[in-house]
């Protein structure tokens, strides 16, 4: 994807709310030995001769206890599972030297095995902080493949806090998969979590049988959650109200999935109960409940917390949209007028979160009542400037392009007649012209879809001639079928030079790079021009010129390799894939693009034509 509003409004990386939970730990990595998966490669009379140590850490004698931590520090790797288990005892010592050794034993989290991306991600693990460890733990959660599912794995079995280990195990008993998919990972999860005794540990393992007795399951997850929320009282250090709602949560997913639905409300009723007071665990709470479509519990929330909720745009619009979906639609409408009278004077706060209706819910008409806020407080502010970006890009996306064709046209007007306006958005980093060619191209999408060629065609050469490297201008232009052949030579040359410049542009930030390895903004740049040869070229000439589809290819994952997460490049990768005529793989990274910006109607779209392309292929294959 090249529209430089839509990809940056696409591959913001999420803001992760921070649990709050405190273990005791004592943060020794100077010494010890390295663990890694297959620690309990041990036999029966080592593994006994462990848990006779592990009890020794509360022997009645000092020098003892002194001497069964030594000694289970030298085993090393082979005591975690042990030491891990040990953490629920009753005997305060033992919990105690128990949280030491987990600690000073110091844990592999990287394998040589492990792809480069989830290298990065847990590389200096043990080292971060808490919340850090956390937000590592949501962006593996958002994967279900087998890499991801074994690092979780990992941290179940590793993690010296307990709440985090649980998170962790959480985290792989979500992930979704039909039954074939749910044997393979069994297999796999086995393997990685050996022999741990864990309570996070158990639960996956729990799960691992529902996909062989679900009702038992059911039972055993009933249990379970009462389990935990008298842990919460007896020790909250293992614990918290966060933990018990995600483990009431899936037992709402286990009813739902056995078709026993009426059963859920009593547990939506208890993760209400036990929410406390306080603002950003509220907010997660209610994004939880809108994800499992439960307007009554949001709207029971609301009443609970109401003063928190009259005050807080990010809080207001989730009730509003449970409101409507009650049928309470005046309700709805007071919400949404109050919260966009908020902040009245505040052009940041709106853009905020017009961003955040946008990209988490695609609540797109209050979205844009936002942007259109954001103009009226103030029409020559950097926060104007994108909100008029983000607007017309969003509405290109759902192919309202008169709509974003006058949001620019209003813009570019003001910009020509105002040089300080327009010296804002050059600081910003934006040519003007890039804007002018962005209007004229979404007026020739418009006509377009209205089917007038010929007004298509004269937009989009306007477009090209104020920005000759926009590549989404240049697509459309190639993809023009009513066109001369000295046209269509023409727009080859337009493009063979924008992928010239591209690679230019590339080889000068590489040695910018080269000299400053640190330079974290030019790998940002770095990654979105690689983005942009590869979207260019995996649209237009790749189709017809495999090496040049490969080099695409290459530069996709490049851009991958920095922003692993972005959803406009994966969206890339998979038109690429989609040129070399690899429709799995198009799928694939597709898929991916889609789960992390499921409100883009361009990724939807594009995702659509290349199942059907594959369906098309295995016909031609079998007729």
């Amino acid at each position: 994807m090249r529209s430089i509003c839509l990809r940056w409004l696409l591959n913001l990386q999420p803001t992760h709310l921070i649990l709050a939970s405190s273990v005791l730990a004592l943060a020794v990595f100077c010494h010890g030995v390295w663990a890694n998966d297959n620690a309990l490669g041990t036999d029966s009379d080592e593994l006994a001769q462990i848990e006779k140590l592990v009890k020794q850490l509360g022997h009645d004698k000092y020098v003892l206890r002194e001497q069964a931590q030594d000694e289970l520090t030298r085993i090393g790797a082979p005591s975690l599972d042990a030491l891990a288990g040990a953490l629920v005892s009753n005997d305060v010592e033992i919990v105690m030297r128990a949280h030491y050794l987990l600690s000073a034993i110091k844990v592999d989290w990287v394998r040589d095995t492990d792809p480069s991306k989830i290298q990065r991600q847990l590389e200096n693990y043990g080292r971060k902080k808490e919340a850090e460890r956390l937000n590592i733990i949501d962006t593996l959660g958002k994967s279900a493949g087998d890499p991801e599912i074994a690092a979780l794995c990992r941290i179940v079995r590793y993690e010296k806090s307990i709440p985090l280990s649980k998170i962790a195990a959480i985290k792989i008993l979500d992930l979704n998969g039909d039954e074939q998919t749910w044997a393979n990972r069994k297999v796999q999860i086995d393997s990685h979590l050996g022999g741990s005794k864990r309570q996070a540990a158990l639960w996956v393992r729990k799960i691992l049988v529902h996909h062989e007795d679900i009702n038992a399951t059911i039972d055993q997850w009933k249990i379970l959650a009462k389990e935990e929320q008298l842990l919460w009282q007896e020790a909250p250090d293992q614990t918290n109200h966060e933990i018990i709602q995600k483990v009431l949560f899936h037992l709402i997913y286990l009813l739902e999935i056995a078709g026993r639905e009426n059963e859920v409300e009593p547990y939506l009723e208890q993760i209400v109960e036990i929410q406390p007071d306080n603002k950003e665990s509220i907010r997660k709470l209610v994004t939880l409940l809108l994800d499992k479509k439960a307007p009554h519990a949001i709207e029971t929330i609301g009443n609970k917390f109401s003063d928190l909720f009259k005050s807080d745009p990010f809080l207001l619009y989730p009730l509003a949209y449970a409101k409507q979906s009650l049928g309470k639609q005046s309700e709805a409408t007071d919400l949404t007028d109050t919260a966009q009278k908020m902040n009245s004077e505040n052009a940041v706060e709106h853009l905020k979160v017009a961003r955040v209706l946008l990209e988490n819910r695609g609540w797109f008409d209050w979205a844009e009542e936002e942007y259109r806020t954001v103009i009226k407080i103030d029409d020559s502010s950097d926060s104007t400037i994108r909100a008029v970006l983000f607007m017309s890009e969003m509405l290109h996306d759902q192919r309202q392009d008169n709509k974003a064709t006058d949001v620019l046209l209003d813009f570019v007007v003001a910009m020509d007649g105002n040089k300080e306006l327009s010296d804002i958005v050059v600081r910003m980093g934006r040519n003007p012209n890039s804007i002018h060619s962005r209007m004229h191209f979404f007026r020739a999408s418009a006509y377009e879809l209205q089917g007038q060629t010929d007004k298509q065609l004269e937009q989009l050469q306007l477009a090209v001639k104020k920005d000759p490297t926009d590549a989404d201008v240049l697509i459309a232009l190639y993809r023009v079928f009513d066109q001369t052949n000295e046209q269509r030579e023409d727009t080859r040359e337009k493009i063979r030079e924008a992928l010239d410049a591209f690679q230019e542009e590339i080889q000068q930030l590489r040695e910018q790079i080269a000299n400053n390895p640190g330079a974290l903004q030019v790998k940002e740049v770095l990654a979105n021009v690689y983005n942009q040869f590869a979207w260019l070229a995996g649209n237009t000439l790749g189709e017809i010129d495999a090496q040049l589809a490969e080099q695409a290819i290459l530069y996709s994952h490049k851009s991958l390799d920095i922003r692993p997460d972005a959803a406009g490049y994966l969206d890339t990768l998979g038109r690429c894939y989609y040129a070399k005529g690899d429709y799995e793989n198009a799928i694939k990274y597709q898929t991916e693009a889609n789960h992390l910006a499921p409100h883009s109607g361009l990724i939807r779209r594009q995702l659509e034509m290349f199942q059907q392309a594959l369906e098309k292929s295995k016909k031609d294959r079998d007729s």
